[in-house]
């Protein structure tokens, strides 16, 4: 598979990821086609971005800030407009009174048998969500999803004119150093044994990247993924205490 790879220390499923997202990029370059891969997660991102070295490639998730993209490959970044990606927005209302939340919607969606590598961003607001899926499955939903958990909503094709914000909650704590494991533990609020078994077995991705040394340090603005906890973003780092403890100031994706 060469060395373009060989940095992101792939496991064996993510080999085969790797030689599909290979495969692509290369009929992209030597057709003059367009390929796309589903939605990607950070981790699938950096591996296409690998295998865009052999061609155009530019990542898409319906919106500038989506957090889960489709790579498109093709001869010439130029083909890779906005417009051209397999992706459809669902717009999903329910009473404002009614408590819809990013879980609960993705829940449903999979309890329809849609595949989560089909499912993007979901941005969640009052009375509404929008929800980018790849076409081939929209319709689907737009027909089938009735009930999110004991909330009735209809669906439509289509994004209302400003989408809703992604939501984040601000929260603060204090770190024995800025090591990964340390910082884990508090994010996830485990202890510090318990986070270094996690990043260890491989739990935890920065930005993109799984990270299995736990004396990585980490620097303000950079992200966390930690399967089974969620996404974080350190914010800044703030004064250190007589103890010698860091304050940290970080944001969780809800």
């Amino acid at each position: 598979m060469g060395d373009r790879f060989a940095h992101l220390g792939l496991d064996d499923r993510e080999r085969q990821t790797a030689a599909h997202f290979l495969h692509l990029a290369q009929a992209a370059y030597e057709r003059g086609a367009v390929r796309f891969t589903s939605f990607l997660d950070e981790r699938g991102q950096a591996i296409a971005a690998c295998a865009a070295q052999v061609c155009a490639g530019r990542p898409y998730g319906g919106f500038p800030a989506a957090q889960r993209v489709v790579f498109g490959f093709a001869e010439d970044v130029s083909a890779l407009a906005d417009d051209v990606y397999p992706i459809e927005a669902v717009l999903v209302r329910h009473r404002r009174q009614d408590v819809v939340g990013h879980r609960d919607l993705l829940g449903a969606l999979m309890s329809l048998g849609i595949k989560r590598e089909t499912i993007g961003d979901i941005l969640v607001g009052e009375g509404e969500a929008v929800v980018f899926l790849l076409s081939a499955v929209a319709p689907a939903v737009v027909q089938e999803l009735t009930r999110v958990g004991g909330v009735g909503v209809s669906c439509s094709l289509g994004r209302p004119e400003a989408l809703p914000a992604v939501r984040m909650r601000a929260l603060e704590g204090v770190a024995a150093s800025l090591r990964l494991d340390c910082i884990v533990a508090m994010a996830a609020k485990k202890s510090r044994s318990e986070a270094v078994r996690m990043i260890r077995s491989g739990l935890v991705a920065r930005a993109g990247r799984v990270v299995t040394d736990p004396a990585r340090e980490i620097a303000a603005g950079e992200s966390l993924s930690i399967r089974g906890c969620g996404k974080f973003v350190l914010r800044s780092v703030g004064a250190v205490t007589r103890s010698g403890r860091y304050h940290i100031s970080y944001d969780q994706y809800i």
